[in-house]
């Protein structure tokens, strides 16, 4: 949450809450500011962001094609992005990971801006995300992968 334009409050990210009490006060005290939600997988959420529409269409053509019902929003930047789900079985991610050129996962830890949607949810609720697509999860599987492995030592020999 930040004072829509300004400085955010004090603290913000540890005070930040899902209570709806909480929220009210928030919005009372700062009523200019903007939102953003968590990302990762204590959320459920992950944001693919895209740089533009030409990044975006080369990562599809390298991965595959987002579903055309994919929620989508802009950011203040202009940047694209999409909001999905963490698919189911994953227990961490990397907070952002490029997975393309101009195209990056926001996830564990990361926060997103709520901003003009470009794609309207059908409801108020927030059971609108789709599933991530195979080339999300993919490349979220290779991240973990490369986390959780060593890093090769050079040896030389004489």
């Amino acid at each position: 949450m930040s004072g829509g334009g300004g400085r955010a409050p004090n603290n913000w990210k540890r005070r930040a809450s899902d209570s709806p009490a909480a929220f009210a006060a928030w919005a009372r005290s700062y009523p200019h500011a903007d939102l953003a939600l968590r990302t990762g997988v204590s959320t459920g959420l992950v944001v693919v962001q895209a740089d533009d529409d030409d990044a975006l269409a080369a990562a599809e053509e390298a991965f595959g094609a987002l579903p055309a019902a994919t929620v989508r929003s802009l950011s203040r930047e202009g940047r694209l992005r999409l909001w999905m789900r963490v698919p189911a079985g994953l227990r961490s991610l990397p907070t952002c990971l490029d997975i393309a050129p101009g195209v990056r996962l926001l996830a564990d830890g990361a926060y997103a801006r709520l901003s003009a949607w470009t794609q309207p949810p059908d409801d108020d609720r927030f059971d609108f995300m789709l599933i991530s697509p195979t080339w999300v999860v993919a490349v979220q599987a290779a991240a973990q992968a490369a986390a959780a492995s060593p890093t090769p030592t050079v040896r030389r020999f004489h």
